[in-house]
């Protein structure tokens, strides 16, 4: 493991207590918390345990600060076992983070783009589930682009058809 970040090698915000002095697993996965995670907690929370419980390594990585979203994984019950917050990274190594209000942290684009996709190389993700189209562009990692319905960016995005009513019941002839 590295022992210093850089902006070719970020480390991890948080690493589970659980998970700190433990061998690395060979199967990685991250998943994006704004979007994703957020959008189906109890989906997201039974799959993440299930993937933990099989030796699994389960990697929330998104552009907040891990003191902000502390809170949220607590109160979502989200299980995981390493956390990576793009804000903190470029921090710790130095780069100028403007910040809009107390939320809204802005570096460079390009960089901020790019950095999720150099954790999951560095990190040898196995996969790597996000909502964004503009972050797959930069990854070499098996990217999963998650699509949930109801989510702003892709209402914006797309043209969602009307619910379509399911009827399972066959008919008497």
């Amino acid at each position: 493991m590295h022992t210093k970040a850089s902006i070719d090698c970020p480390l991890p915000t948080y690493v589970h207590p659980k998970w700190r002095n433990r061998r690395r697993s060979t199967v990685r996965f991250g998943f994006d918390l704004h979007g994703v995670v957020d959008t189906n907690p109890v989906g997201f929370r039974k799959m993440m345990a299930a993937l933990i419980a099989s030796g699994c390594e389960v990697h929330i990585i998104t552009g907040a600060t891990w003191e902000r979203e502390r809170p949220t994984l607590k109160r979502l019950r989200i299980p995981f076992t390493h956390f990576f917050s793009i804000t903190n990274h470029h921090m710790t190594i130095g780069t100028k983070v403007v910040w809009a209000d107390a939320d809204n942290p802005h570096i460079d684009r390009h960089l901020w783009d790019e950095t999720k996709a150099i954790y999951c190389k560095v990190h040898r993700m196995t996969m790597h589930f996000d909502d964004s189209d503009l972050y797959g562009l930069y990854f070499q990692t098996p990217y999963i682009r998650f699509f949930a319905k109801d989510s702003d960016r892709i209402l914006k995005m797309h043209i969602v058809p009307p619910k379509i009513k399911a009827n399972c019941r066959k008919k008497k002839k």
